[in-house]
């Protein structure tokens, strides 16, 4: 049964696999060594040519690609992480300046006290309001008016410290607030995301996140599938959804080798053997009718552009 059963191409495994590629493994695998490449030489020409075909990325376009996509997100965690540092510094300022207030002042009242009549060889601050309550109430005086000016500096510094942190803060909210994200979505799904003209990577369902312009271009593309390109309009701040269908790409399908009189029906619709039959690429179901009985019913997978079919041992084998 593995010797006669028809190889799957590489595409039903995996969807992104090009047509072009599934014609070279195949014929590089094909029962028959009539109908496979002739040396190594010729199968590397063709896949020269299929890479020819292919687009090529380049690392610049990707990395400019990527910082254009989610470039806002990382400038946002950085100026996240600056307003940190600015803010610890400001902290270290303010205890700092509050240290070197508390000492100006000590030293100022020890000064101040100090240059007293009667205070000369006493102490700093050591003074008895008894001895003189005039002077008590004067150095009391003095002391609480310059503690007064310390205390509304401080208070000063600590608003301005506050308004340039809340004025940063509304700021980055701001910006944030005027990102725009969208999601994407296509019938059928595992579509190639472009933006741009540019590869993202993605594939349907995906979503796009951090977007700063008002619309965006978007492509989509699938193998055997027409492409589809559209501009979608972005809410400032808000997500937009796309929802594309994606329309299979049309071919024929011939299938020979049938015997006389064997008809053939594909997809419930009856063709006669050897006509070309129009198809969308997919998955169809075949039946090989002879003298009104199903001789052969097999499930294939076709891509775009004209292909043949030919029955062997009662299989439907590629040409």
């Amino acid at each position: 049964a593995i010797m006669n059963a028809p190889i799957p191409p590489p595409s039903k495994l995996r969807t992104e696999v090009p047509s072009q590629l599934d014609k070279i493994v195949l014929r590089a695998l094909a029962r028959s060594p009539a109908e496979r490449y002739a040396s190594a030489e010729e199968m590397a020409n063709d896949l020269d040519d299929l890479l020819a075909q292919l687009p090529r990325y380049d690392a610049r376009v990707v990395a400019g690609k990527l910082e254009e996509l989610f470039g806002s997100t990382r400038a946002e965690a950085k100026r996240s992480i600056a307003q940190t540092r600015s803010l610890t510094r400001n902290i270290s300022l303010v205890m700092k300046l509050r240290s070197d207030v508390r000492a100006d002042l000590a030293e100022q009242l020890d000064l101040a006290v100090g240059s007293e009549p009667g205070r000369e060889g006493l102490p700093p601050c050591q003074f008895d309001a008894a001895d003189d309550p005039a002077r008590g109430v004067s150095s009391r005086s003095q002391r609480g008016l310059v503690i007064a000016l310390a205390v509304i500096m401080l208070a000063a510094i600590a608003i301005g410290v506050v308004f340039m942190l809340s004025r940063s803060e509304r700021q980055t909210v701001v910006k944030q607030a005027t990102a725009s994200a969208l999601q994407i979505e296509s019938t059928p799904s595992g579509a190639a995301v472009f933006v741009g003209g540019e590869p993202t990577g993605l594939k349907t369902p995906a979503t796009l996140t951090g977007i700063t312009k008002k619309q965006l271009s978007i492509r989509l593309e699938l193998p055997d599938h027409a492409p589809v390109i559209r501009t979608i309009d972005l809410p400032p701040g808000g997500t937009a959804t796309a929802q594309l269908a994606l329309s299979p790409l049309n071919g024929r399908l011939v299938i020979s080798e049938l015997p006389a009189n064997a008809g053939v029906i594909v997809d419930a619709q009856e063709y006669e053997a050897g006509e070309l039959i129009p198809v969308a690429a997919g998955r169809h179901e075949v039946r090989v009718v002879l003298g009104g009985k199903t001789i052969v019913q097999q499930s294939i997978d076709t891509a775009a552009g004209d292909q043949g079919w030919k029955l062997v041992h009662g299989k439907l084998v590629r040409n």
